[in-house]
Protein backbone atom coordinates (compact mmCIF):
# COMPACT_ATOMS: atom_id res chain seq x y z
CA UNK A 1 0.00 0.00 0.00
CA UNK A 2 1.61 3.12 -0.69
CA UNK A 3 1.27 6.64 0.92
CA UNK A 4 -2.51 8.26 0.40
CA UNK A 5 -4.10 4.81 0.10
CA UNK A 6 -6.48 3.63 2.74
CA UNK A 7 -6.76 -0.06 3.85
CA UNK A 8 -9.65 -1.94 2.81
CA UNK A 9 -12.43 -1.78 4.93
CA UNK A 10 -12.91 -5.04 7.52
CA UNK A 11 -16.32 -6.11 7.65
CA UNK A 12 -17.02 -8.26 11.14
CA UNK A 13 -20.32 -10.04 12.29
CA UNK A 14 -21.93 -8.54 14.68
CA UNK A 15 -20.77 -9.78 18.25
CA UNK A 16 -23.57 -12.04 19.79
CA UNK A 17 -25.65 -10.68 22.59
CA UNK A 18 -25.07 -13.98 25.26
CA UNK A 19 -28.12 -12.48 26.67
CA UNK A 20 -30.02 -14.12 24.35
CA UNK A 21 -29.13 -17.76 25.78
CA UNK A 22 -29.53 -17.31 29.49
CA UNK A 23 -32.77 -18.24 30.89
CA UNK A 24 -34.78 -15.88 32.62
CA UNK A 25 -34.32 -15.03 36.42
CA UNK A 26 -37.11 -16.34 38.55
CA UNK A 27 -37.73 -14.23 41.94
CA UNK A 28 -39.39 -14.80 45.03
CA UNK A 29 -41.64 -11.62 46.27
CA UNK A 30 -42.66 -10.83 49.80
CA UNK A 31 -43.17 -8.33 52.47
CA UNK A 32 -39.23 -8.67 52.64
CA UNK A 33 -38.25 -7.83 49.47
CA UNK A 34 -37.39 -9.75 46.25
CA UNK A 35 -35.21 -12.80 46.39
CA UNK A 36 -33.18 -14.06 43.34
CA UNK A 37 -33.38 -17.69 43.26
CA UNK A 38 -30.48 -19.78 43.03
CA UNK A 39 -29.81 -20.88 39.09
CA UNK A 40 -29.88 -24.79 38.54
CA UNK A 41 -29.31 -26.49 34.76
CA UNK A 42 -31.19 -25.12 32.12
CA UNK A 43 -31.48 -24.80 28.42
CA UNK A 44 -32.21 -22.08 26.05
CA UNK A 45 -33.03 -21.54 22.34
CA UNK A 46 -33.16 -18.32 21.01
CA UNK A 47 -34.51 -17.19 17.43
CA UNK A 48 -33.65 -14.31 15.98
CA UNK A 49 -37.27 -13.12 14.80
CA UNK A 50 -35.78 -10.73 12.00
CA UNK A 51 -33.55 -13.54 10.68
CA UNK A 52 -34.85 -16.83 11.56
CA UNK A 53 -31.10 -17.64 12.62
CA UNK A 54 -30.85 -19.35 16.21
CA UNK A 55 -28.53 -20.80 18.66
CA UNK A 56 -28.69 -22.61 21.85
CA UNK A 57 -26.89 -23.17 25.39
CA UNK A 58 -27.29 -25.55 27.65
CA UNK A 59 -25.93 -25.86 31.40
CA UNK A 60 -26.18 -28.73 34.37
CA UNK A 61 -26.23 -27.58 37.40
CA UNK A 62 -24.02 -30.62 39.89
CA UNK A 63 -26.32 -31.92 41.85
CA UNK A 64 -29.10 -31.04 43.71
CA UNK A 65 -29.28 -27.03 43.71
CA UNK A 66 -30.55 -25.27 47.12
CA UNK A 67 -30.78 -21.72 47.97
CA UNK A 68 -28.39 -19.51 48.53
CA UNK A 69 -31.02 -17.22 50.95
CA UNK A 70 -34.29 -17.86 53.21
CA UNK A 71 -37.20 -15.41 52.51
CA UNK A 72 -38.38 -15.13 56.54
CA UNK A 73 -42.39 -15.07 56.04
CA UNK A 74 -45.39 -14.85 58.32
CA UNK A 75 -47.40 -17.72 58.49
CA UNK A 76 -50.67 -17.02 55.70
CA UNK A 77 -48.21 -14.51 54.00
CA UNK A 78 -48.68 -13.66 50.41
CA UNK A 79 -46.06 -14.43 47.69
CA UNK A 80 -45.35 -14.15 44.23
CA UNK A 81 -43.16 -16.36 42.33
CA UNK A 82 -42.13 -14.85 39.00
CA UNK A 83 -40.23 -15.57 35.68
CA UNK A 84 -38.33 -11.90 34.49
CA UNK A 85 -39.61 -11.30 30.86
CA UNK A 86 -40.60 -14.60 30.14
CA UNK A 87 -43.82 -16.86 31.09
CA UNK A 88 -44.18 -20.50 31.83
CA UNK A 89 -44.92 -22.62 27.95
CA UNK A 90 -46.00 -25.76 30.17
CA UNK A 91 -44.69 -28.58 32.29
CA UNK A 92 -44.07 -25.62 35.52
CA UNK A 93 -44.16 -26.78 39.00
CA UNK A 94 -43.16 -25.55 42.22
CA UNK A 95 -42.31 -28.26 44.65
CA UNK A 96 -41.94 -27.54 48.14
CA UNK A 97 -39.67 -29.35 50.42
CA UNK A 98 -38.27 -29.19 53.83
CA UNK A 99 -34.84 -27.19 53.26
CA UNK A 100 -32.27 -29.90 52.18
CA UNK A 101 -34.99 -32.64 51.84
CA UNK A 102 -34.62 -33.05 47.92
CA UNK A 103 -37.31 -35.85 46.98
CA UNK A 104 -39.32 -35.03 50.08
CA UNK A 105 -42.50 -33.18 48.83
CA UNK A 106 -44.75 -31.51 51.17
CA UNK A 107 -46.56 -29.17 48.85
CA UNK A 108 -46.71 -28.44 45.01
CA UNK A 109 -47.82 -25.24 43.14
CA UNK A 110 -48.39 -24.89 39.44
CA UNK A 111 -47.75 -22.66 37.12
CA UNK A 112 -50.31 -22.00 34.90
CA UNK A 113 -49.10 -21.79 30.94
CA UNK A 114 -49.04 -18.27 29.38
CA UNK A 115 -48.41 -17.13 32.90
CA UNK A 116 -45.29 -15.06 34.23
CA UNK A 117 -45.32 -16.43 37.75
CA UNK A 118 -47.76 -18.02 40.57
CA UNK A 119 -49.25 -16.40 43.64
CA UNK A 120 -49.97 -18.31 46.86
CA UNK A 121 -50.54 -17.68 50.56
CA UNK A 122 -47.57 -19.29 52.96
CA UNK A 123 -50.09 -22.42 54.15
CA UNK A 124 -46.79 -24.47 56.02
CA UNK A 125 -45.52 -25.06 59.57
CA UNK A 126 -42.84 -23.09 61.23
CA UNK A 127 -39.47 -23.93 59.39
CA UNK A 128 -37.27 -23.63 56.64
CA UNK A 129 -38.22 -24.35 52.94
CA UNK A 130 -36.78 -24.84 49.46
CA UNK A 131 -39.15 -23.89 46.95
CA UNK A 132 -37.84 -25.74 43.83
CA UNK A 133 -39.00 -24.32 40.16
CA UNK A 134 -38.88 -26.61 37.08
CA UNK A 135 -40.87 -25.12 34.12
CA UNK A 136 -40.34 -24.58 30.20
CA UNK A 137 -41.02 -21.24 29.25
CA UNK A 138 -40.75 -18.96 26.22
CA UNK A 139 -40.45 -15.29 26.03
CA UNK A 140 -41.25 -12.24 23.59
CA UNK A 141 -37.43 -11.61 22.80
CA UNK A 142 -36.89 -14.91 21.22
CA UNK A 143 -35.96 -17.30 24.09
CA UNK A 144 -37.72 -20.46 24.60
CA UNK A 145 -36.20 -23.61 26.84
CA UNK A 146 -36.44 -24.87 30.06
CA UNK A 147 -34.90 -24.30 33.97
CA UNK A 148 -34.79 -25.11 37.19
CA UNK A 149 -33.96 -23.02 40.27
CA UNK A 150 -34.18 -22.38 44.09
CA UNK A 151 -35.72 -20.67 46.31
CA UNK A 152 -36.02 -20.65 50.24
CA UNK A 153 -38.45 -19.85 53.06
CA UNK A 154 -38.33 -19.57 56.70
CA UNK A 155 -41.76 -19.56 58.11
CA UNK A 156 -41.14 -18.02 61.46
CA UNK A 157 -44.38 -15.94 62.91
CA UNK A 158 -41.77 -14.41 65.73
CA UNK A 159 -39.30 -12.97 63.18
CA UNK A 160 -39.66 -9.43 61.24
CA UNK A 161 -39.65 -10.21 57.03
CA UNK A 162 -36.35 -10.28 56.18
CA UNK A 163 -34.32 -12.02 53.75
CA UNK A 164 -31.09 -13.95 55.10
CA UNK A 165 -28.62 -16.09 54.06
CA UNK A 166 -29.33 -20.25 53.98
CA UNK A 167 -27.30 -21.92 55.86
CA UNK A 168 -26.64 -25.44 58.06
CA UNK A 169 -28.33 -24.06 61.22
CA UNK A 170 -31.63 -23.98 59.28
CA UNK A 171 -31.11 -27.13 57.48
CA UNK A 172 -33.82 -29.97 58.38
CA UNK A 173 -32.28 -32.67 55.50
CA UNK A 174 -28.79 -32.27 55.49
CA UNK A 175 -27.27 -31.15 52.39
CA UNK A 176 -23.48 -31.07 51.15
CA UNK A 177 -21.97 -27.62 51.32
Amino acid sequence: MTSGETAPAVTTKETFDESKTKPPIVILVSRAGKQIATPGSSCVQYTDPDTGEGTGVCADAAGPVHPDELTVVQPAEHLDILLAGAYSSGDGVVTITRLGCTGKKVEELDLAVGMSGTHTDVDLEPGAYEFDVFTRFGSNDGRQGDLSASLGVLVDPKRAPAIIPADARFDVCQFPA
